[in-house]
């Protein structure tokens, strides 16, 4: 599992650049070219709060996001020590990209682990 930065490649209703968070990814899993993140528990919340919130989205948006919501559905096989399980949040149906670190300027709020 690689350590990078995710973010969604979608409007929202506040910011001008979508989130970035940081989470855990295996190179050779892909869905229809995209990657399939993971993220702990920490940073999973703070996906949720973020595209449950009316305040960025559309009602639209969150509804279509709800289903992806659910710690218990979300919560993977997978564990990275120190951070303990990880969560998915619409890997394999979702367009998450990965961040080019070199192009800062072009990103919006970046959420990071808290370090262990």
């Amino acid at each position: 599992m690689e350590r990078t930065t995710f973010y969604l490649p979608c409007g929202n209703n506040l910011d001008e650049w979508p989130p970035s968070f940081e989470g855990f990814y295996d190179p050779s899993q892909r869905w229809n070219g995209w990657v399939c993140p993971k993220f702990t528990k920490e940073i999973f919340d703070k996906i949720v709060e973020y595209y449950q919130d009316e305040k960025t989205n559309t009602a639209e948006s969150i509804a279509e996001l709800k289903e992806f919501c659910d710690p218990i559905t979300s919560k993977t096989k997978w564990n990275v020590s120190m951070h303990g399980a990880l969560y998915d949040f619409g890997s394999s149906c979702l367009c998450w990209s990965t961040d080019e670190l070199d192009d800062k300027e072009n990103m919006g709020t970046v959420y990071l682990m808290e370090q262990k």
